[in-house]
């Protein structure tokens, strides 16, 4: 068990160790820096406890275990924002330059990250949304099935075409995916899903669970307190310590560490099929490489997030957004998150001056999280938002 999660030896031991010896929480929070193998952990960890053998393997051929490995088991429910159309490109590229079982796993789990949010119970309340979307579905869905392990791949133009089309949908999937927060009815619904009878366990997956708002953190702690029996609850956050301390209480906690560089190095080699001659073979960080396959380049964002923090010291706004950037909603909070990435290093936040203690940086987290929602729900303009960024973490720091 555990064998296809690359590093974080100290949390998978853990994890076996509870496993084995049946003292595994009910309620989990796997927190740490983005790009860690939190997900993938989560879903091996589901994978696991569903295994109708005892060694659970990866390769293990029974049933559950071959439901979990496509993202397709009814024990399994996905909540929560993902950087998922940037996930899924690059794993269309892995899959168009190897037609390997291992990219086509890749490729189709990244998918289903997505596809899975739209799980019928999710959007029991909000059925017009679901509606919207259930037509692009439904096209995910037949390519899916085509290509999926087991089956004759079509010939590489054919393929190639229908990749792509995947790609296409899941950018239009993916803006139905609330991203500033995770809606108190989706919480609710999954209580209900929780509490259904079924001979297999269950485990409910809510990734970036920091995104939470007040109300719905307060659902949350309402499932936390009874979690029905053989319910696993885990929760995916790179900023832990913005959760209620009442939540926090009731989940343990497994900190995974930042990949090393030859960690970083041996997975694009291993996982992405990148040559080591490839110039994409050289990133340090994982969050360089997805940058990739966003909506704009990663040097532009860091450059403009780098200048929007130094000039924080200045008396009045003089930050000019890039003209790429302005206009274009998912840029901004690819800005955002990158404005966040430098303040969450110290190491990055020491380079351009910044020295902040840890109360300011929660301070400053829940700023940009209200920021992001207001950009993202409400539809207010990039640059005065941003404006009113600069403003309002001016007075912070």
């Amino acid at each position: 068990m555990f064998e296809n999660i690359i590093g974080q030896k100290r949390v998978i031991n853990s994890l076996k160790k509870d496993i084995l010896q049946k003292s595994l929480p009910r309620s989990l929070l796997f927190e740490g820096a983005p790009y860690t193998g939190k997900v993938s952990t989560a879903l091996e960890l589901a994978r696991v406890l569903d295994c109708e053998k005892t060694d659970a393997d990866w390769s293990c051929n029974c049933r559950s275990c071959e439901l979990h490995r496509q993202l397709v088991h009814q024990g399994l429910l996905m909540l929560g924002p993902r950087y998922f159309t940037r996930e899924i490109s690059a794993t269309a590229d892995v899959f168009k330059r190897s037609s390997r079982l291992s990219s086509r796993y890749l490729f189709i789990r990244a998918v289903r990250k997505l596809t899975r949010r739209f799980d019928s119970i999710i959007w029991d309340g909000d059925r017009e949304k679901l509606r919207k979307a259930g037509e692009y579905l439904v096209e995910m869905e037949e390519i899916l099935d085509i290509i999926q392990p087991g089956r004759p791949l079509p010939d590489a133009e054919k393929l190639d075409i229908m990749i792509e089309k995947v790609v296409e949908l899941s950018s239009v999937l993916s803006k139905y995916i609330p991203k500033g927060n995770i809606p108190v009815s989706q919480l609710r619904n999954a209580f209900t899903w929780a509490h259904e009878t079924g001979n297999y366990s269950k485990v409910l997956l809510i990734e970036n669970a920091d995104t939470m708002q007040a109300a719905s953190q307060n659902s949350l702690l309402k499932l936390l307190e009874e979690p029905p029996p053989n319910v696993y609850i885990i929760l995916t956050s790179t900023r832990g310590e913005v959760l209620f301390p009442t939540i926090l209480s009731r989940l343990r906690r497994y900190r995974f560490q930042e990949r090393t560089g030859a960690e970083v190095k041996f997975i694009l080699k291993r996982i992405f099929h990148e040559d080591s001659e490839n110039e994409h073979f050289n990133f340090s960080s994982f969050q360089e490489y997805f940058r990739l396959w966003a909506p704009i380049q990663p040097g532009i964002l860091r450059s403009q997030a780098k200048n929007f923090l130094k000039n924080l010291a200045r008396s009045d706004w003089v930050f000019e957004i890039d003209p790429k950037i302005d206009g274009d909603k998912e840029a901004v909070l690819l800005l955002i998150r990158q404005i966040a990435d430098f303040i969450y290093s110290p190491a990055e936040a020491e380079s351009i001056g910044l020295e902040l203690p840890s109360e300011k940086v929660s301070h400053l987290s829940r700023i940009l999280s209200n920021i992001y929602n207001e950009i993202d729900e409400l539809n207010i303009k990039p640059s005065l938002a941003l404006k009113n960024l600069y403003y309002t973490m001016k007075g912070v720091i």
